[in-house]
């Protein structure tokens, strides 16, 4: 993929993977599953929301997104609201969701 973006730019151009974690804010939701309070680097405060996780090459002109995670807070206090019991337990959303608890203590919501 980046051998595709390399082609497009001057080769003197320094090429860089950037991860970026943006707050998707959600201040008016309440029934959203893991909504928490996450911490925003930028405001310095705490906002109701997740956390977007992005992995991206970058030229320092482009960004170019390769993949996505939502996290929520790893502290059960700062979560407004858990994972459905109802959700089937057979879907990607949940696989995903159980596999990081267990190994990372990160919720991720797909």
């Amino acid at each position: 993929m980046t051998c595709i973006f390399s082609n497009l730019t001057r080769p003197e151009r320094v090429k860089v993977l950037v991860l970026d974690d943006s707050i998707i804010k959600l201040n008016r939701s309440k029934a959203v599953e893991l909504l928490a309070n996450v911490y925003d680097h930028v405001e310095h405060k705490f906002q109701k929301g997740v956390t977007m996780l992005t992995p991206g090459w970058s030229d320092g002109y482009s960004f170019v997104p390769v993949g996505f995670n939502l996290l929520s807070s790893v502290k059960k206090s700062n979560r407004y609201q858990e994972i459905s019991d109802k959700i089937d337990h057979r879907t990607n959303g949940y696989l995903v969701y159980n596999r990081t608890n267990v190994e990372k203590n990160i919720r991720y919501w797909h």
